[in-house]
C-alpha cells in the first residue's frame, strides 16, 4: 500500500536515517520514490543501521541503480534489498552487479524480480554475479524477460554453489 512517499519525502526521511543507531529495517515499497528518492536514500546508508530495505515498486530506473550500486562500493551492513518492481534493466543490473562483485561483502539478498527490462543481454553478468560475489545467498529474477535457456544456464551456475537459492519464472 502507497504512503504517498515522493522523492521529496524521502529527502526528509533520508534526514531522520543518518546516523540512526536503532533502524534496521526500511520498507517504502509501493511509492513513487524514483531515481531522486534513491539519490537522497543511498547518499545516508552508509551511516545508518539499516540492514533490509524494501524499495519495491517506486519507478526506480538504471539510473537509480547507478546511486545504489555507489553506496554499494563502501556499505558493509545492508544484508537484504528489494528493488521488485521497477524499471531496472540490464544496465543498472551491470552497474550493481559490479559493486556487489567488487567490494561489498554483506548483501546475501537481492530481489530483481519483475523488473521487465532484464533479458537475456544481461546473462554474462548474472553468471558472473553467482560466481564472484559468496555473500549473496538469494536471487530473484522471478517475472524477468529472460528465456528459459537463459535460465537454464543460471540455474546450472546456481546449483554450483553450496546453499545458493535462485529464483525464476520457468526453471525450478
Amino acid at each position: 500500500m502507497s504512503t504517498g512517499l515522493t522523492p521529496r519525502g524521502v529527502s526528509i526521511l533520508s534526514d531522520a536515517i543518518y546516523n540512526s543507531q536503532y533502524l534496521e529495517e526500511l520498507n517504502i515499497s509501493h511509492n513513487n520514490i524514483s531515481d531522486s528518492g534513491v539519490k537522497h536514500l543511498a547518499s545516508v546508508i552508509n551511516n545508518s543501521a539499516l540492514k533490509r530495505i524494501d524499495l519495491s515498486e517506486n519507478d526506480i530506473s538504471d539510473e537509480g541503480a547507478g546511486y545504489l550500486a555507489e553506496m554499494f562500493q563502501t556499505n558493509v551492513k545492508l544484508v537484504q534489498l528489494s528493488l521488485a518492481e521497477n524499471r531496472i534493466g540490464n544496465t543498472g543490473v551491470k552497474v550493481l552487479a559490479d559493486a556487489l562483485n567488487h567490494g561489498n561483502v554483506a548483501l546475501e539478498v537481492l530481489n530483481l524480480s519483475a523488473n521487465t527490462d532484464i533479458n537475456d543481454d544481461s546473462i554474462d553478468t548474472l553468471v558472473d554475479m553467482i560466481k564472484q560475489n559468496q555473500s549473496l545467498k538469494k536471487l530473484d529474477l522471478r517475472h524477468c524477460d529472460l528465456t528459459e535457456d537463459c535460465e537454464r544456464e543460471l540455474q546450472t551456475v546456481a546449483k554450483s554453489r553450496k546453499k545458493f537459492q535462485l529464483w525464476l519464472s520457468h526453471v525450478m
